[in-house]
């Protein structure tokens, strides 16, 4: 769970395969205007592949995201995940705080336009798209696309992050940015919500 929630939450995710060509249909508006569905015991698994630098697979492992408690701070209802991160849902987006501490951030805006940045965990977020399609093994979506770039032990890295309003990240990439490799893809199996 640590490895995704950093990896999901501190990186963003890149696309192999969602791409840039825009479906006609953009992804679906949550009613409540909440893109990630935060409850207790809302479960997220995924696949995970993990490439070198000439495109080879080099691990590939199970991972997930389980919201294991709430608690009210503030005014928010605040989420904590099994590796201690918080996340709420305000009128904004989601909000995270990292499991090590440090300030309270916006990571993902909504509702956003497309285009739109604001600093996101340290760096910028940008929402680059509001329809891009993606198959994972759970089945095909239109997304909203959440791209960052950041510095890393080896340049410039970049996460993609893909999400489905009212069902949370479907799809995330890593990239390192320099060379355009892909790092590592995360790709939704299995998600279980509770009811709202």
């Amino acid at each position: 769970m640590t490895k995704i929630l950093v990896l999901m939450l501190m990186t963003v995710v890149f696309v192999v395969g969602c791409g840039n060509d825009e479906p006609i249909a953009p992804a679906p508006a949550a009613a409540d205007g909440v893109i990630m569905p935060l409850a207790v015991n809302n479960k997220w698994v995924y696949d995970v592949m993990q490439y070198d630098i000439g495109g080879m697979l080099v691990d590939e492992w199970t991972d997930s995201l389980i919201l294991e408690d709430s608690g009210t701070v503030t005014t928010d209802i605040w989420f904590v995940d099994d590796g201690d991160s918080y996340y709420a849902n305000r009128a904004d987006g989601l909000w995270f705080r990292a499991a090590s501490g440090g300030s309270v951030s916006l990571l993902f805006k909504y509702p956003a336009n497309v285009n739109d940045v604001w600093p996101g965990s340290g760096y910028a977020m940008l929402l680059e798209s509001k329809t891009a399609a993606t198959s994972v093994p759970l089945g095909s979506y239109t997304c909203y696309q959440y791209v960052r770039e950041y510095p890393s032990g080896t340049g410039l890295g970049m996460e993609f992050y893909y999400l489905v309003p009212d069902t949370g990240i479907v799809r995330y990439e890593k990239r390192d940015s320099s060379n355009g490799f892909v790092e590592e893809i995360g790709l939704l199996r299995e998600v279980i919500l509770q009811d709202q």
